[in-house]
């Protein structure tokens, strides 16, 4: 006993040691540089106790006072929340933050920043399902329309044309989730009085605010089979949109949005967005129509023609400075594929896009006869005289899609 007596106490006391050492060491301190995830930034802001962390870059996270985040949950104060988003989308939410209060709202940040949602508390539940949504959306989107930097550098002349495109590489939405319609009064109420101008706004609550923040009603009165992971889909895929590419025809936009719902839930929604002037069909005789058009058009391969070709019944008032929008968007995002006639296009675009007015709207009687030029010269020779002919005999048949007989 006697041997083994002094290594058990020896054991012990290095033991004591160690404890005492654990105890007394010094604790990670809130401005100790802690790596964070976009939901950890979040959990802070909201006074989650975890400790904040600092940097010393400026888009480093900055510690946020807990007791005062608390004492305003749901109406932060912009200067209390981490640096963890962009300057440009702080200031977009600096913008629309009377928006959110109104609506008794918090702010969610989804996917690395990527995307900010402005929610209700009363439907903070449903943030995760949310989440999924904007995962699958983004990352479709990006296999879909994957990001490259122009390759034309647009001339003094070209520059007025495409004065309203902004172009990011990381796309930084912002979306706007209405409960009700109570809330979506209120939402357009505040925007407003911030002399906001809206793209366009309907009773069914869907609104697009300068083309990169979307608003929309989890839950309209009136509207069935209404889900709201499609709606979020469909507003995320054209806020995408607009980010990455600025400005777009108003059918291709409505198209894709389309096209990824179908894609990533199995089934279009009862799209309530439609307008009000679209009177010929009821809500369900317009969805089945559509339906029934995109799956003619799925017999053929997901490509950026078949998706041109893929036109909203609700937009009909299309014309063919509209096509030009499109060969445009084709030629400066798609180089691979029309890169022999990107010259000739960017010598082109600025004079047919002259029917196209400052507020997006189209002037019918500009750029007819070029836009038939270029769309001879560039599909024709390049995607063969069969979609030439479609897309012309769309085009000038008042902006209807017309499938082909079989």
């Amino acid at each position: 006993m006697h041997f083994r007596f002094p290594r058990l106490l020896l054991a012990s006391l290095l033991t004591g040691a160690s404890l005492l050492a654990l105890a007394t060491a010094k604790t990670p301190s809130s401005d100790a540089p802690v790596s964070k995830t976009p939901a950890r930034h979040l959990l802070d802001a909201l006074g989650d106790p975890a400790p904040a962390a600092t940097g010393n870059d400026g888009d480093a996270p900055t510690p946020v006072p807990a007791p005062i985040i608390r004492s305003r949950y749901g109406k932060l104060e912009l200067a209390n929340w981490p640096s963890l988003i962009s300057s440009r989308v702080h200031r977009r939410v600096e913008w629309i933050w009377p928006v959110a209060e109104a609506m008794g709202a918090r702010i969610d940040i989804q996917e690395e920043g990527r995307v900010v949602l402005l929610t209700s508390q009363e439907r903070q539940s449903k943030v995760r399902r949310r989440a999924s949504a904007i995962r699958r959306t983004v990352a479709a989107f990006d296999q879909l329309l994957p990001w490259t930097a122009p390759t034309h550098v647009p001339t003094e002349a070209e520059h007025q044309v495409q004065a309203e495109r902004l172009v990011f590489s990381n796309p930084e939405p912002v979306i706007i989730i209405a409960c009700d319609d109570e809330d979506f009064e209120l939402v357009q109420k505040e925007l407003a009085e911030l002399q906001s101008q809206p793209e366009r706004s309907d009773p069914y609550g869907s609104d697009d605010l300068d083309l990169y923040v979307s608003v929309f009603v989890e839950e309209p009165k009136g509207v069935t089979r209404w889900n709201s992971s499609n709606a979020l889909t469909h507003h995320l895929t054209r806020v995408l949109l607009a980010e990455r590419f600025g400005r777009l025809p108003e059918w291709f936009c409505e198209g894709l949005a389309c096209h990824m719902e179908k894609e990533l839930t199995g089934r279009l929604s009862a799209l309530p967005h439609r307008p009000k002037e679209l009177k010929r069909t009821t809500a369900d005789g317009w969805d089945r129509e559509l339906k029934a058009r995109y799956h003619r058009d799925k017999q053929q391969s997901v490509s950026m023609v078949a998706l041109a070709r893929f036109r909203c019944l609700a937009w009909e008032e299309t014309t063919l400075s509209e096509a030009t929008g499109l060969i445009a968007f084709l030629a400066e995002h798609h180089t691979e594929e029309l890169a022999p006639f990107t010259a000739n296009l960017a010598m082109k675009v600025d004079i047919v896009c002259s029917g196209v007015n400052t507020d997006g709207s189209v002037n019918p009687l500009e750029g007819t006869y070029l836009t038939q030029i270029i769309q001879a010269e560039l599909m024709a020779n390049h995607f063969g005289p069969k979609v030439l002919d479609e897309c012309a005999r769309s085009f000038r048949s008042g902006g209807r899609y017309r499938a082909p007989r079989h």
